[in-house]
């Protein structure tokens, strides 16, 4: 039996990161195919094997078009588990890095796959943790986010932040971050100058600040 309504045009959403072929390619249609006997299911589920994809709206407009809607996972960091992989602002690791990725993040350590397979409730509250510092750092206009190189969460004692010049240790420990930060960029300019001299910097305390010397 002939059918009426076949596929001639596809409107697909503007995307960063996945091309209009790319797409197409993923969706596995093409022009001509009856628009009727689609299977969107089958399409969504062949789509959203694609890391970048993080949700999706398929829908068949008759006579002739299939719409698709995506809207893109967003990298705000890369967590280093021995791979290194992207992590969007939800705390989700959604993709290994591969070549061509952009390395322009902070980049968070101190969690293994094993922290992630055995407690991954407390290994994400640590992600969130360490992603809710780099918007704090985000809106710093002394000490910001550029202004560091490594987010390390660790289990026993917490959050210690590396300086993107000399790679100087800042211990910020657990909790009161704003705070902490806030004391710190109070006296971070006086500092800059010095930092190659400093083995780490201790803001853990409600006080006061410790500048340890090295040698």
């Amino acid at each position: 039996t002939a059918t009426p309504f076949r596929l001639e045009r596809m409107e697909i959403s503007r995307t960063k990161r996945l091309t209009r072929d790319e797409i197409t390619a993923l969706a596995g249609v093409k022009p001509g195919d009856p628009l009727l006997r689609l299977d969107l299911r089958n399409m969504a589920d062949r789509l959203e094997k694609n890391p970048w994809i993080e949700t999706l709206k398929i829908r068949r407009r008759l006579p002739s078009t299939i719409s698709i809607e995506i809207t893109e996972r967003e990298p705000v960091a890369v967590i280093n588990m021995g791979y290194l992989y992207y992590l969007d602002k939800k705390g989700d690791i959604f993709k290994p890095l591969t070549g061509g990725d952009r390395l322009d993040f902070p980049v968070v350590t101190g969690i293994t796959a094993e922290d992630l397979e055995k407690d991954p409730a407390g290994a994400k509250e640590m992600l969130l943790s360490a992603l809710g510092i780099m918007d704090q750092l985000r809106g710093g206009t002394v000490f910001g986010l550029e202004d560091i190189s490594e987010i390390h969460v660790g289990k026993g004692y917490g959050i210690t932040l590396f300086t993107a010049r000399g790679g100087i240790p800042v211990k910020l420990g657990s909790g009161e971050y704003a705070a902490k930060l806030e004391r710190f960029s109070r006296i971070y300019k006086e500092l800059v100058d010095k930092m190659a001299a400093l083995e780490y910097i201790d803001l853990n305390y409600s006080d006061k600040i410790v500048l340890k010397k090295a040698g």
